[in-house]
């Protein structure tokens, strides 16, 4: 059974704060280094990952925390998001773009100056980062994709105007989820450019799911969401081998339809998400990648793989 430990910011990683305390605790002398600013996690380092007999490496580009700190706030510059530190060192959205606007038009989004797909992520740092993990290890490189359209239009709209938009500003929303889809096509089409072979997993994050049900009823994810999932996916799988992996949490459903490879998580505690159910559903079509063991147990970062290995 492999095991992931830092590929996925906000499920499989691990919090600046925790991660130097984690290397305090066997006296390792590591530069701690942030993997992803926005959950603001920390890149885990070799020893670690040998200690626990990971599986996987990250191959997300990392800064120094000496060059970032702990900002009270900071803004995601490619979507023009405000984020605010929370007591407990994480951080929230709290300002996006289209956030204060009561009714955003069409005109709203052609007047946004949206980024080019090298400003999202520069392909560059991709290119030299997975070329070197490839030479030094066997591990399985996962590259996490932009987050998802759903993601990104609740930081830029807030998550309320997000919502409220689905029912009753439905032009305004299909184009901005359509203009994401866009712009993440076209990033992740750089980013397979400079990785090449030298990656495994190319993830992506958009939470549909709550603890008792999914966000979203059947019809509202069908009908605008799903469609582009679909296109964002086919896109990938036209340019590279590499499984595609989504990340949502929750009580979820319609993901095998959109072509993906395996499911991070599954999260055995949502409600209609107990392992011998969902096995039910995907039989040999998806891979399940787990943070939680079947017998309902909390188990840290485990890659629970069905039938045939997809993961690594």
């Amino acid at each position: 059974m492999p095991i992931d430990f830092g590929c996925f910011p906000g499920a499989t990683s691990i919090k600046l704060k925790a991660y130097e305390n984690l290397l305090n605790y066997p006296g390792l002398k590591k530069e701690v280094r942030i993997e992803n600013i926005l959950m603001f996690t920390s890149e885990v380092d070799t020893d670690i990952l040998d200690r626990f007999h990971v599986d996987t490496k990250s191959l997300k580009p990392s800064i120094p925390l000496s060059e970032f700190d702990y900002p009270e706030e900071f803004s995601y510059a490619p979507f023009d998001v405000k984020w605010r530190r929370s007591t407990d060192y994480s951080y929230a959205p709290v300002r996006g773009p289209f956030q204060n606007i009561a009714n955003p038009s069409l005109d709203d989004l052609k007047k946004f100056k949206w980024p080019n797909p090298a400003e999202v992520e520069n392909p560059v740092e991709w290119r030299e980062k997975s070329a070197k993990l490839r030479q030094e290890t066997d591990r399985a490189l996962v590259a996490r994709m932009p987050p998802g359209i759903v993601t990104l239009a609740q930081f830029q709209r807030g998550f309320e105007g997000w919502a409220l938009d689905l029912g009753l500003n439905r032009k305004f929303s299909d184009a901005l989820h359509e203009k994401l889809a866009e712009i993440w096509i076209e990033t992740v089409d750089g980013m397979i450019g400079a990785l090449g072979d030298n990656v495994d997993i190319l993830m992506f994050g958009d939470d549909f799911g709550l603890q008792n049900q999914p966000m979203l009823s059947p019809r509202m994810f069908r009908e605008p969401i799903k469609p582009l999932m679909k296109q964002m996916v086919a896109s990938v799988k036209a340019k590279s081998n590499a499984k595609v992996v989504p990340h949502s949490c929750g009580s979820v459903y319609d993901f095998i339809e959109i072509g993906i490879d395996a499911l991070n998580p599954l999260q055995a505690t949502a409600k209609n998400m107990e392992p011998e159910k969902v096995l039910g559903k995907a039989g040999k079509d998806l891979a399940l990648w787990s943070s939680e063991n079947i017998d309902g147990g909390w188990c840290v970062y485990v890659g629970m793989i069905l039938e045939t290995t997809v993961i690594c």
